[in-house]
């Protein structure tokens, strides 16, 4: 089922504490940090490849890239990266799909 992170958040800090929580968000922080400097140097090589300004040292203004990070925590509450999407979905089916999807 889906939920928003709001709800998820407070189911958290409901079922673990405030500090487990904490860290638990600190080390899906973390994946996600980790995991995008493990392929920022094929993210620089097709910049450079696919937009022109950039291989010439300008700012890039012109896209940007959404990632969806599927991170499930295990009954430890321990944080495990199963994906990552390249372009997550951001068709909406739900009102709950429209109220996550619609802040981005």
């Amino acid at each position: 089922s889906k939920w928003s992170l709001a709800a998820f958040k407070q189911r958290l800090l409901r079922e673990v504490g405030e500090a487990r929580a904490s860290e638990v968000w600190r080390r899906v922080d973390d994946i996600v940090v980790k995991t995008m400097i493990g392929v920022e140097s094929i993210m620089v090589e097709g910049m450079q490849e696919y937009l022109p300004s950039y291989a010439r040292g300008e700012p890039n203004r012109q896209c940007f890239q959404v990632f969806g990070f599927d991170v499930m925590l295990d009954s430890d509450a321990k944080p495990w990266l199963l994906e990552v999407n390249l372009d997550p979905a951001l068709k909406t089916d739900s009102r709950l799909d429209l109220r996550v999807k619609s802040g981005m």
